[in-house]
């Protein structure tokens, strides 16, 4: 099952119509629409409700072969970077109330843009301190709410520019139209990928697992390698000629760490 959250119906009524999806009446306490591979759940504006939205329908699930997507719009700080109408795959999400950072595995390739998505509890005007690329009110409570259920390598962020923070907010419905044969061509595309099961034997789990203690890996990133490694498998690659590239260096410095597993990540899904 496919799981779409939106904060808003003008976000979700043309995912609901390109799906052909339908209101689920027995649930009161949101808007729900679905169909035999997809939910969609209207949750409401802000972090909160979003992570409430979230958790609500994720709950129900059996907890297998899922996949959470958020997508709806967001306004971009940079002109030059953004155009109105850009899909932006989230890389990074931060939480502007306690700055807590999450970062989606970036494990697939894609069509999008990139950026990291700042989660403000506020509607945002041009003149403040934004770090980052594109900011929404929604995000951040999806990421949290998901991640109780989901590994992260299912749970993706997309965000189409709708404004650059000026209140010149273009038609959302449209802006979302558009995009939505890209994005859904992309999820037919992960999800043969994502919902495929036992990709990687047991010799090269534990080749994954003796490469990241040697390494010096953090837990996110040995999550992160794990579902690379199952990408690169599956696109007729060998998984020890990579990793074997590495087995001479010495850790010395914090910042090697993040080095190699850049390099290997951008080997896999360049």
């Amino acid at each position: 099952m496919i799981y779409i959250t939106v904060a808003l119906g003008i976000e979700g009524k043309k995912i609901i119509e390109y799906y052909g999806l339908r209101r689920d009446n027995e649930i009161k306490k949101f808007q729900v629409f679905k169909n035999d591979e997809i939910t969609l759940v209207i949750t409401g504006v802000g972090m909160l409700n979003a992570l409430a939205g979230t958790v609500f329908v994720l709950s129900q699930s059996d907890g297998n072969e899922e996949m959470l997507l958020n997508i709806g719009v967001a306004g971009a700080k940079d002109e030059q970077k953004y155009r109105i109408g850009d899909s932006v795959l989230v890389n990074k999400v931060l939480d502007r109330n306690n700055r807590v950072v999450f970062y989606p595995d970036m494990v697939f390739k894609h069509p999008f843009k990139e950026g990291c998505l700042e989660t403000f509890s506020h509607i945002v005007k041009k003149d403040e301190n934004i770090i980052g690329d594109i900011v929404d009110m929604e995000g951040a409570g999806v990421v949290k709410g998901g991640s109780i259920f989901l590994d992260t390598s299912r749970i993706h962020v997309i965000k189409i520019v709708s404004d650059y923070l000026d209140g010149n907010i273009g038609d959302i419905e449209g802006l979302i139209e558009k995009e939505l044969p890209l994005i859904d061509s992309w999820i037919k595309k992960i999800k043969e990928i994502a919902y495929r099961e036992e990709i990687l034997n047991s010799q090269e789990i534990d080749r994954i697992k003796r490469f990241s203690e040697e390494m010096k890996f953090t837990q996110s990133m040995i999550n992160e390698l794990k579902s690379l490694m199952e990408y690169y498998k599956l696109c007729g690659q060998s998984i020890d000629n990579l990793l074997g590239k590495y087995k001479n260096i010495q850790i010395v410095r914090k910042n090697e760490v993040k080095k190699i597993f850049d390099e290997i990540r951008e080997t896999v899904i360049k």
